[in-house]
């Protein structure tokens, strides 16, 4: 008997196969089910090939047919600031917060779309985001006189700025000074070398010898464990300027970063020296001038005084900052319970006063409009806002949704998704939710999906969710449980995807899918050109059991 159907609801697991409508499937496979047909999904094409084998977790496309690629669950979001040429880009889950843009993320390779031959792993230069605030307390080298007025007593702090203009927070305060406006008053200890004796913290940085090359120079070093410095110089700093290495300096743990972003020769660090008009700890300070030296001359009377220090309360991000999500131009990210934000269009700048706490511990977060929407491993919270001093309190949503992997957070018209223990939900900014795999999946169908491994994209308006549980390939044979869900976000129907992917990403410009695919090498393959070996033929038996052939 001939059967003839018109449209197609896919996969419903939850229900028995002989209780399926005619126009649903036990078997659903690389298929999409839209218009009223049965169609194959569009061929892939190798583009790309990468470098980091089965291992490579997350990719990025940047510009000019440069990939990005991470053996980690890396979130990348795109710098905030307008008008940004250099094409800066800021990432977490790679180590401490990172940053970096075209120019150094490239350098020193290239390929374009649609080559195949291999490449060095990109991006080949990053640095950390947070800005470079200075331990060294500012003193007096001379006051030559030369004012008028009243005696009163001034303090004195300094920023470094980076090579990219990002102002650092300010240096400790300089002991009280007696002063005349107009006095020419030369300060000292403008610098970031390392100290003897002294207790850093995992937010300090140093430049052993000086700036730029000079000295022991050669490199920037970041605390990844704080302690006490040792009472004299370890030694020569140059046999330690490869990018990741380590030292120990007394009880301090050093690690070399890339350094060009401050310590270069041409052109130098600047340095910015500020001055309060009394000694007081509520004074205002105010820019007096900028060099390039460890030592500048104040001899600005106070009318001539300009900017309000715009730092003071600047912080770094915590070292374990995660979840870097874009709200506009400004960005949040997590740490333990806490949620951070930093200023708008300053992402080296995360004031402790614009932190939150929620109740539960954060997953993964999305940003969609004014609205973040954060996942935790209980319920879910949103939190609204356009700028980060006037976020709302976090608002606990009354369903528990626990999220139960990360990278399966995807956002779609305004609404976030992701996995959670009873299938998908979807969480509107207005805090409506919906199990959208609700009747599709009940648990026991669901949990044979293995959906703590699940990464999700948004793609031609389908929820694309890929899993797996480490298979192996042997002999050309892949073993190991491995998959897909499509989802179709407008009606709902679910077919499964057979192939196997560790990473997947979607190009936002031209809407096309990338995936990293596993067999034998790693190959990134895009959809987009039309299946040439298929045709639309359908078998219908029973009315619930439909294939391709």
């Amino acid at each position: 008997m001939k059967l003839s159907f018109t449209d197609f609801k896919g996969l419903r697991p939850a229900r028995s196969p002989h209780l399926l409508n005619p126009d649903e499937a036990q078997t659903a496979d690389d298929c999409k089910l839209h218009r009223g047909s049965l169609r194959a999904f569009d061929a892939e094409d190798n583009v790309y090939a990468l470098t980091g084998g089965a291992d490579v977790d997350t990719i990025f496309y940047y510009r000019s047919g440069h990939w990005l690629q991470w053996g980690d669950d890396v979130d990348v979001v795109e710098g905030p600031v307008a008008g940004d040429t250099t094409y800066k880009l800021y990432f977490t889950g790679d180590g401490y917060p990172k940053k970096t843009r075209y120019s150094d993320a490239t350098t020193g390779v290239g390929s374009t779309e649609g080559t195949t031959s291999g490449a060095d792993e990109m991006p080949k230069k990053s640095y950390p985001i947070e800005s470079f605030t200075p331990t060294w307390t500012p003193t007096l080298n001379a006051n030559n006189g030369g004012g008028s007025g009243d005696v009163r007593q001034v303090v004195y702090v300094y920023t470094i700025v980076t090579s990219w203009g990002e102002e650092s927070g300010p240096s400790p305060v300089s002991a009280a000074i007696d002063h005349q406006d107009g006095d020419e008053v030369v300060m000292e200890s403008l610098k970031m070398d390392r100290q003897n004796s002294f207790a850093y913290t995992t937010d300090n940085w140093i430049v052993p010898g000086g700036w730029g090359g000079a000295g022991d120079g050669n490199g920037v070093y970041k605390c990844i464990v704080a302690g006490t410095s040792s009472a004299g110089d370890p030694g020569s700093w140059s046999d330690y300027s490869e990018v990741g290495t380590t030292r120990v300096d007394g009880t301090v743990t050093w690690e070399c970063v890339e350094w060009d972003i401050i310590a270069v020769a041409s052109p130098s660090v600047t340095i910015r020296l500020y001055r309060s008009n009394t000694s007081s700890d509520s004074a205002a300070y105010q820019f007096v001038k900028e060099g390039s030296s460890n030592t500048i001359t104040d001899d600005v009377v106070d009318e001539d005084l300009s900017t309000v220090l715009p730092s003071s309360d600047y912080a770094a991000p915590p070292v374990d900052l995660a979840n870097i999500t874009s709200l506009g131009n400004f960005f949040a990210g997590t740490s333990k319970k806490d949620i951070y934000f930093c200023e708008p269009n300053l992402p080296h700048a995360w004031p402790v006063k614009y932190r939150t706490t929620i109740g539960g511990t954060p997953v993964a977060m999305a940003g969609i409009g004014h609205t973040l929407v954060v996942a935790t491993n209980d319920f879910p919270y949103l939190i609204y806002g356009s700028h980060p001093g006037s976020m709302s309190a976090p608002q606990e949503l009354p369903e528990p949704y626990p999220c139960v992997s990360k990278r399966s957070m995807a956002t779609w018209r305004e609404t976030a998704l992701y996995a959670t223990t009873n299938g998908v939900v979807r969480i509107a900014s207005s805090g409506e939710t919906a199990l959208i795999t609700d009747g599709y999946y009940d648990k026991e169908a669901w949990s044979a999906l293995l959906p703590s491994s699940m990464q999700g994209v948004v793609y031609d308006d389908k929820y694309i969710l890929f899993y797996e549980s480490s298979p192996t390939s042997e002999k050309g044979v892949l073993s190991g449980t491995y998959g897909g869900l499509n989802i179709d976000l407008l009606t709902g129907v679910i077919t499964r995807l057979t192939t196997r992917t560790s990473a997947a990403y979607v190009e936002p410009t031209s809407g096309k899918l990338y995936r990293v695919y596993f067999f034998e090498s790693v190959l990134l393959q895009e959809s987009g050109t039309p299946h040439s070996s298929r045709t639309n033929l359908i078998l219908a038996e029973d009315g619930n059991y439909l294939w391709m052939e």
